[in-house]
């Protein structure tokens, strides 16, 4: 989301440029955002905010893509080790070099796994809430995003409520990116997740050509 967010500081600044008071000698900058804010009919503040969420998510997005693609060698290597002695069934009974070396990728993967899934959950967190901030300010009011929505709503603040999806699954090394919640009981198909990196694109789609139009 690099792209978006230097999209988003464009769109900042030309808010800004357009409030001519800005600069004047002795004007204050608390008298200057008041009038900003006059101008623009929202709060400065939201807009910074909105900024600060933009550059999480594309932290988010870079960390998971790093993180998803040592966990796929770590994965790799578990699944190497196992194809050269099917008939163990237990880690434990490897020969010693071995036995190490698969003990070490399950631990990688297993804090790997923890570290994808609170990124993956904080990136819905953090969309949903520059979404709902963006959309109140100067010309962004028709933003929106099904997927993250969806996602946030559905498979995390209300999971069990609106969509009696409750079992924890969460799966990674796509190419759409970690997704959650892809385990299903019969009959709960419902609210699938895409994957992060589907959905993080599914948002700048829809957010970049407001910018753009705003910005011109």
């Amino acid at each position: 989301m690099e792209t978006t967010v230097s999209l988003f500081q464009q769109y900042v600044a030309v808010l800004d440029q357009r409030a001519p008071m800005f600069g004047r000698p002795g004007q204050t900058t608390v008298a200057w955002v008041d009038y900003w804010e006059k101008l623009h009919g929202c709060s400065r503040d939201l807009a910074l905010e909105v900024l600060v969420r933009l550059e999480q998510m594309d932290f988010i997005l870079r960390r998971v893509r790093t993180i998803d693609a040592a966990n796929r060698e770590s994965c790799a290597e578990m699944e190497r080790i196992k194809k050269a002695h099917p008939d163990i069934s237990r880690s434990a009974d490897f020969p010693p070099a071995e036995c190490s070396a698969f003990e070490s990728a399950a631990a990688e993967s297993s804090a790997a796994t923890f570290e994808l899934r609170l990124l993956t959950e904080a990136f819905y967190w953090f969309g949903h809430r520059a979404i709902r901030m963006a959309r109140r300010l100067p010309k962004l009011s028709s933003l929106t995003c099904n997927e993250i929505r969806a996602a946030r709503v559905h498979l995390l603040e209300h999971a069990g409520e609106s969509s009696k999806v409750t079992n924890q699954s969460f799966g990674f090394g796509g190419e759409t990116g970690p997704i959650l919640k892809p385990i299903r009981r019969p009959g709960r198909n419902e609210f699938r997740d895409l994957g992060l990196y589907a959905n993080a694109e599914a948002l700048k789609s829809n957010l970049e050509p407001l910018l753009r139009a705003a910005i011109a």
